[in-house]
């Protein structure tokens, strides 16, 4: 076995148990390996870096992950011959790619990438691939966050097509398209629809990986925040807690998991009435998505929007003012202008600078009239 191929498999060993530090550093050390052995243009090395982009998002590294996407994507434009294997690993790096821009709210790019993701796999795989399937679930989810959820919808289904055949409706292999359906769903207020598919995602990854893998915690989240559109409730909570000590061992205390699952479980003590955790709690999720994603990410957005509308109720209104401006950019700068979310920030933001023009003219002194 050469060692850059012992490397990789250390590598996947590491991040099988969680130790993503250590799995990053075995396949940095098996590029190097590769590029100083064969060259740093070869498919090997193109390999690698996709893996190394797939884990660099994972821990929510973003632009290291757009970077070595972007290399990966670079040697395979090169390619001398254009067959299934160069297909699959371009396909992947675009998805890696785009999925990496959209969190840090540079959705322009990300739609460029995860077009390109779908028009290679169709014409190096074909309509009937499952990694065709993948790259239409990327494209379903770009689509998704940006606000354009009839095409969402559309590339979901073509997903769906392809995939029924290979897995049957409770195969493994279906979850993350199920996931993401109830997520759409969620996204177009259709909560009572969306409950279906997330159950359904959640049963099967709970049944293979066990409840408390990430995958299964990941749908646990997403069917806990269909739930609680119909009122907050302890099990929620608790699914929400418990999604947190599972993030925080496997992650660490700083991730986007983590500010995720934040933000819902603030969402469910805001509507429980407890407004002090929830301002602490929006405030912690918001604070940690601006690290990790930017202050011009549409997810950075709703938890500021949300932060904002606490602080207006609270009388600070100051800070609210500032938060609502720049939640309505970040939407305004990548989303659909009907996007429930925009609308929502477009309001607040413009409440908020009436109630402030009122004040600034009520704090202006009465001017005497001529006689």
């Amino acid at each position: 076995m050469s060692d850059s191929v012992r490397l990789q498999e250390e590598a996947w060993e590491h991040a099988d148990r969680g130790d993503y530090t250590s799995a990053i550093d075995a396949l940095a050390r098996a590029l190097s390996v590769v590029e100083r052995e064969d060259g740093p243009d070869t498919l090997d090395a193109a390999n690698l870096l996709a893996e190394l982009a797939d884990l660099f998002e994972t821990t929510c590294r973003y632009e290291d992950a757009a970077g070595a996407a972007r290399g990966s994507v670079a040697i395979l434009a090169k390619a001398p011959e254009r067959d299934e294997t160069v297909a699959i690993i371009e396909a992947r790096a675009w998805q890696t790619l785009s999925a990496s821009l959209r969190a840090l709210g540079r959705f322009g790019e990300a739609r460029h990438a995860v077009l390109e993701a779908v028009r290679g796999a169709e014409t190096g795989l074909g309509a009937e691939h499952p990694d065709t399937a993948a790259a239409l679930n990327a494209l379903g989810m770009f689509h998704k966050f940006s606000g354009e959820f009839d095409l969402a919808e559309a590339a979901y289904r073509r997903a769906m097509a392809i995939l029924l055949p290979v897995h049957g409706q409770d195969g493994p292999g279906m979850a993350s398209l199920y996931h993401n359906l109830g997520g759409l769903h969620h996204a177009r207020g259709a909560f009572a629809e969306g409950i279906p598919w997330a159950r359904r995602a959640w049963e099967i990854r709970s049944r293979e990986l066990g409840e408390d893998s990430p995958e299964a915690t990941a749908d646990a989240v997403a069917l806990a925040a269909l739930l609680d559109e119909g009122g907050p409730s302890a099990e929620s909570e608790r699914i929400y807690r418990r999604a947190l000590e599972v993030w925080r061992r496997r992650f660490g205390d700083e991730h986007y998991e983590v500010a995720s699952t934040l933000h819902n479980l603030a969402a469910l003590r805001r509507d429980s009435g407890d407004r002090l955790e929830a301002e602490t709690l929006f405030r912690q999720a918001y604070e940690m998505k601006v690290e990790l994603l930017g202050p011009g990410s549409p997810d950075t957005a709703l938890s500021a929007a949300c932060l904002a509308a606490m602080l207006e109720r609270d009388g600070d209104r100051g800070e609210a003012l500032r938060l609502a401006r720049s939640a309505a950019a970040a939407f305004e700068a990548n989303c659909l202008p009907s996007h429930p979310q925009s609308l929502a920030c477009r309001g607040l933001a413009g409440r908020l600078e009436a109630a402030e023009k009122n004040r600034e003219s009520e704090r202006k002194p009465a001017t005497m009239a001529h006689e």
